[in-house]
C-alpha cells in the first residue's frame, strides 16, 4: 500500500528569509551574531556552512509571536 509522505518545505537560505522579512541579509546575520537567534528564529547550520532557517520563520516574527521567550518586534 503506497502512503503518502507529508509535504514539507524546505528551509530557507538567509537571503531568502531576509528578503521575505524586508530586510537586508546582513541585518539578519548581525542580530543572529549579536543575539543568537533573530528575534526568536533560531538556524540550523548545513555541511556546507551555509545556514538555514526554518520555512515559517519569517511568518512567526512577522506575526509577532513569542519564541523562545523572546517577543519579536
Amino acid at each position: 500500500m503506497f502512503q503518502a509522505t507529508p509535504k514539507t518545505t524546505p528551509p530557507l537560505v538567509t537571503d531568502a528569509f531576509a528578503t521575505r522579512l524586508g530586510v537586508k541579509a546582513q541585518s539578519v546575520r548581525v542580530r543572529l551574531c549579536r543575539t543568537g537567534s533573530y528575534y526568536g528564529v533560531r538556524p540550523q547550520k548545513s555541511p556546507n556552512g551555509r545556514l538555514l532557517w526554518p520555512a515559517d520563520g519569517p511568518d512567526r516574527v512577522l506575526s509577532g509571536e513569542s519564541i523562545n521567550g523572546q517577543v519579536a518586534a
